[in-house]
């Protein structure tokens, strides 16, 4: 294979996404619609087109600091719920 052609940097897979509290996570694996099977993201295929890059938003900071708030609410909530049944 020339340079890198994994599917995860091809334009034909649909990454699959587990959903967390905030944000969907990736997996390991998609859909390929080119071979219409489901594949390992590291594979690669003679099939590879590449896909085009997406453009970072400026508010990307803002994004993760809010992720990051979330997260802590969320344990917040767990420890509150601790302490209230120990009382």
């Amino acid at each position: 294979m020339q340079g890198n052609k994994q599917c995860f940097g091809c334009r034909y897979l649909d990454r699959y996404y587990t959903k967390g509290v905030k944000k969907f996570a990736k997996t390991k694996f998609g859909w390929c619609c080119a071979a219409a099977e489901v594949v390992d993201i590291h594979n690669g295929c003679d099939r590879f087109a590449q896909s085009h890059p997406l453009k970072r938003s400026k508010y990307g900071v803002q994004y993760c600091l809010n992720d990051l708030l979330t997260q802590i609410t969320e344990l917040r909530k767990l420890l509150e719920d601790d302490i209230d049944e120990e009382l």
